[in-house]
């Protein structure tokens, strides 16, 4: 079965509307700072690779409070931009299903982890 389990420690990234009040500069060091984390874990977890791929984000943050499951994807992104190329071809909707997140607390081990399944194995999700 292909899939992968990628784990990215400490908080997920900051909300969309967080990143586009950011400096350009700053914004563009923490977007690419995302993607080589997913491309280092991707390497580390043997290369993996998915003809078409299913994608769920379990997000834990350290503390509760409403957020926007659309928004918390979106600041996601660059994870994805981080695989493109390499665990998938590209990251359209051909290729990439992107499943709604998990969004939950975990005070002391926040992180991001990145579920990755093959779509005809995707009972694994």
């Amino acid at each position: 079965m292909t899939q992968a389990l990628l784990v990215i420690p400490g908080p997920p990234p900051p909300s969309l509307n967080q990143q586009e009040r950011m400096h350009w500069a700053k914004r563009r060091r923490l977007r690419c700072w995302w993607s080589q984390q997913a491309y280092y874990l991707w390497v580390n977890a043997g290369r993996p690779r998915f003809k078409r791929a299913m994608v769920r984000y379990h997000l834990y943050y350290r503390t509760r409070r409403g957020r926007d499951a659309d928004n918390c994807i979106a600041s996601c992104k660059p994870i994805l931009d981080g695989l493109k190329g390499h665990a998938f071809e590209d990251d359209d909707a051909a290729t990439v299903t992107i499943l709604p997140p998990v969004i939950d607390v975990d005070k002391r081990n926040p992180r991001v982890e990145i579920e990755i399944v093959e779509v005809g194995e995707a009972s694994a999700l």
